[in-house]
């Protein structure tokens, strides 16, 4: 298996020092599908602590999203420390492309959270891949026809697992319309 893992987060900001809610990352490969799985929902208060921060207009937007991406987040919190502790040891990262759903996003949130708890980030700097530049460069119907829904919508894992899908999807499709 080619080492790809898909990273989400749900925060309190988008902004680089915003408040993590929760971690998922899924490995995964072009042909054998999904791998191993990482969840974490991250305890507030230790976010605050480390100097992360709250953006009102964002907890404002979780207020209105449904109950089931609601109801997960703040189940079995553990502190910032531990779940990037905890996320840095779940995998092997050498050699590992990390992606996310815009580079400008999860992993500059996560890089700050990692030196506000005095960690270093796991992953290279030049392993990082953008889902998100891929799927807005393919033909719109075509992505519709192929992207997986998430089985709850802002679930940190199941964002994770479903953007890993519609990705293994995308380079499927590319696969069988090249031309030799």
């Amino acid at each position: 298996m080619k080492k790809r893992i898909m990273i989400d987060l749900e925060t309190l900001g988008t902004g680089p020092s915003s408040v993590i809610l929760s971690i998922g990352a899924v490995e995964f490969d072009y042909i054998e599908g999904l791998g191993a799985e990482f969840y974490a929902n991250v305890n507030v208060d230790s976010c605050l602590e480390a100097g992360l921060k709250i953006d009102g207009s964002t907890l404002m937007w979780w207020m209105g999203q449904d109950h089931a991406a609601r109801s997960s987040l703040g189940t079995n919190e553990v502190t910032l420390e531990r779940a990037l502790r905890d996320l840095t040891d779940k995998f092997d990262w050498d050699g590992t492309e990390v992606w996310c759903n815009g580079l400008a996003f999860d992993l500059p949130i996560l890089d700050s959270a990692y030196r506000a708890t005095k960690q270093q980030v796991p992953w290279a700097y030049y392993n990082a891949r953008d889902y998100r530049t891929l799927k807005n460069e393919m033909e719109y119907n075509a992505f519709k026809r192929l992207e997986v829904p998430p089985a709850v919508k802002h679930n940190a894992l199941c964002d994770a697992q479903a953007q890993a899908l519609t990705l293994i999807a995308m380079r499927s499709f590319e696969a069988s319309n090249a031309v030799a």
